[in-house]
């Protein structure tokens, strides 16, 4: 546990400032997973690294999401989810917000196969796209783009962000929620991870610069998550007060110019 807090204090000390110095401290962040880190999952990955998927993917995580997009767009007419996974969230936006267009990327093909199942298959409202974000880049671009627990799997960050950032309309809306391994709980949150294709184990400072390199952000917030055991509830609470603690954050941003 020691090894693990010195590992934790030493990434929350680096702050990288330029896109070089992102691509370099994500990469030796990840060092330790970095053999897993491949950009094609295999079929079976959400049944084998996070086997309770259903239980932590409740309707009131959606809701937060969805709430805090609203927060900036009360109403928009398209988004897209990059690592959308077999279209869950967008199946929920789709219910309670009824935008006229959805993009949904997701390395895993089985899972686009699965989200065209749930969602329909490829037309002038819906594009699903094998790949991450720059694989998604083409003539459309979207109000509202999501990567919810995904940018932690990109190994090219920069490259992605700039993709993410081609992809939004004008003035366009990014929600971005990522772990984080700093503050008390990040020895734990290290701990916790069984997921080796994460390769930006990094702090809530990392994040935020990376994101204000490419983005206007707007506001950000914590999220206390936790897969309670014995078949228990998923707790997901969003704070501003505790946002230094968590083990996940929200970042809210806007594509730049008009």
């Amino acid at each position: 546990m020691g090894a693990l807090v010195d590992k934790a204090r030493e990434k929350a000390m680096t702050v990288p400032t330029t896109p070089g110095e992102i691509s370099a401290a994500s990469r030796a962040a990840g060092a330790d997973d970095a053999a897993g880190a491949g950009l094609v999952l295999a079929p079976e990955y959400y049944e084998t690294v996070y086997p309770s998927y259903d239980r932590q993917n409740p309707p009131y995580k959606y809701a937060h999401y969805l709430a805090e997009i609203r927060r900036f767009r009360p109403v928009f007419g398209s988004i897209g989810d990059i690592g959308c996974a077999d279209g869950r969230f967008l199946e929920y936006v789709l219910d309670q917000a009824s935008p006229e267009r959805i993009i949904g990327a997701d390395v895993n093909a089985a899972a686009i196969d699965r989200a065209r199942t749930r969602l329909g298959q490829d037309d002038a409202r819906r594009r699903w796209v094998v790949g991450g974000p720059q694989a998604a880049v083409g003539g459309e671009t979207v109000d509202v783009l999501t990567a919810l627990d995904c940018l932690e799997h990109i190994e090219s960050l920069d490259e992605a962000l700039q993709a993410i950032d081609a992809l939004l309309s004008p003035g366009g809306l990014f929600i971005a929620v990522v772990p984080v391994y700093d503050g008390p709980l990040g020895p734990l949150v290290h701990w916790l991870d069984r997921d080796p294709t994460h390769v930006h184990k990094c702090s809530r400072a990392f994040w935020l610069t990376a994101l204000r390199l490419h983005f206007d952000v707007l506001r950000w917030h914590g999220i206390l998550r936790y897969l309670l055991p014995a078949g228990g509830p998923y707790l997901h609470a969003p704070t501003r007060w505790g946002r230094a603690v968590t083990p996940a954050i929200l970042i809210a941003a806007q594509k730049r110019g008009l």
